[in-house]
């Protein structure tokens, strides 16, 4: 799946060397799709529809779409860290976790279609809701989408997760039916 994000050169990228940004979460490294741009979306509901070719769904869980950053041997905000400018270190930190704005996400000067992350960290899991929405609309058999994250102005596209991850499947199933 890779190669095909590449091909299509809609991830989110580093600003200075325009290569794509590589982060850690879960299964190790990853990449970003840039949901702000349209080539990404119609790769994202590609793969979408490819997937569900394989393995028919009935819905989708969208998880850590913040985008989402683990640390990388101490390391913040891509595997090689973020250049030191003034937009990935402002002159001031408000009261967020960690050392820097970036902690546990990408680097604030990210590259992505409508501009950087900085300016669009909060529209990242609503441009992901919104593209997946529009490959669900593709799939009639799909019946609903569910995030984790709750976002107000995501409320109309999609359901929200309002329980906790430790509850058993027979609870989480009840709790999903009509």
């Amino acid at each position: 799946m890779f190669l095909r994000e590449v091909y299509f050169m809609m991830l989110i990228s580093k600003i200075q060397q325009n290569k794509n940004l590589i982060g850690k979460v879960w299964p190790g490294k990853a990449v970003f799709p840039d949901f702000t741009n349209e080539r990404a979306i119609q790769w994202w509901k590609t793969e979408m529809i490819k997937f569900y070719d394989d393995l028919p769904y009935d819905g989708i869980w969208l998880d850590m779409n913040e985008p989402a950053n683990f640390d990388y041997n101490g390391i913040h905000g891509s595997i090689f860290g973020c250049e030191n400018n003034s937009i990935n270190y402002p002159p001031y930190k408000p009261n967020t976790a960690g050392d820097v704005m970036f902690h546990k996400t990408v680097c604030l000067d990210a590259k992505q279609n409508w501009g950087i992350q900085r300016d669009l960290h909060n529209l990242y899991g609503l441009t992901e809701t919104i593209a997946t929405h529009n490959a669900l609309l593709d799939l009639s058999d799909i019946k609903k989408l569910e995030e984790k994250a709750f976002y107000h102005n995501k409320i109309n596209i999609f359901g929200i997760w309002k329980v906790c991850r430790t509850l058993a499947w027979r609870q989480q199933k009840q709790l999903a039916a009509p």
